[in-house]
């Protein structure tokens, strides 16, 4: 006789099965035991940061921004002068809008001559470089005075045709004053320019008058001595037939 087949004991209790093992936690208590007894090396990492970030700051030099805006003038410069003459202005023959005078200003202001000039001119060497500085270091300084200045978004706000350039640098009243004494310049630059572009406007208008005047004055000339060798030869014919003496 065969035995019976007994249940086999690897099946799974359900019992058992339904029991729920619960994971380990971690109380606050024994977060509390854990820094008081780290709090040496906790303090110790803290003070080596806190050090390390004060050592940091006072290590390196700050850099400040200084900026400056333009507003183009409320009048071009073609509005000051007659009608017959406001065609000899830079601007006179430009659309509305164009502002001659705010053009030139701002390419001078960004110019490299201009603003080496200004820098030497203002001798400004001795208030960027207080400690020894020497004639060599004109051309770098100047070089990364011009890299440093460029348009700047800020302000924008305020008017929608005020242009708004900034410079930086790590002494704040010396970048203000250079970018004033810059501004000074461009302006007087961009003046003389408007100055000089009249002057030769003039001096064509002028020319060309003066050619009109000229010809107008052969013309007259030619005309007056055709009336006289007219009127001559009508006096040899009235001779030549006894009508007059």
């Amino acid at each position: 006789m065969t035995e019976k087949e007994r249940p086999s004991s690897s099946q799974p209790d359900p019992i058992q099965s339904s029991y729920y093992q619960p994971e380990d936690e971690i109380s606050l208590l024994d977060l509390l035991e854990v820094l008081v007894r780290k709090k040496v090396l906790i303090f110790v990492t803290a003070s080596i940061f806190t050090v390390l970030s004060m050592f940091y700051v006072f290590s390196i030099t700050p850099i400040y921004r200084a900026t400056i805006g333009f507003q183009p003038p409320e009048r071009s410069l073609a509005s000051f002068f007659p009608g017959f003459m406001a065609g000899i202005s830079p601007d006179g023959s430009r659309k509305v809008g164009d502002n001659y005078l705010l053009s030139k200003f701002l390419t001078e202001f960004q110019s490299y001559p201009i603003q080496e000039k200004v820098f030497i001119d203002g001798k400004f060497l001795q208030k960027f470089v207080a400690n020894d500085p020497n004639v060599d270091m004109e051309k770098g300084i100047v070089q990364e005075i011009n890299r440093s200045i460029h348009a700047s978004d800020r302000g924008k706000g305020l008017s929608a045709q005020t242009v708004f350039f900034e410079m930086e640098g790590a002494k704040p009243e010396v970048i203000s004053g250079f970018l004033n004494a810059l501004a000074e310049r461009a302006k007087s630059e961009a003046i003389n320019g408007a100055k000089k572009s009249m002057l030769q406007g003039i001096k064509v208008l002028m020319d060309k008058y003066s050619a009109e005047l000229e010809n107008i004055r052969s013309k007259e000339k030619a005309e007056k001595a055709g009336k006289i060798r007219r009127f001559s030869d009508n006096l040899e014919i009235a001779k030549n037939l006894s009508i007059v003496d």
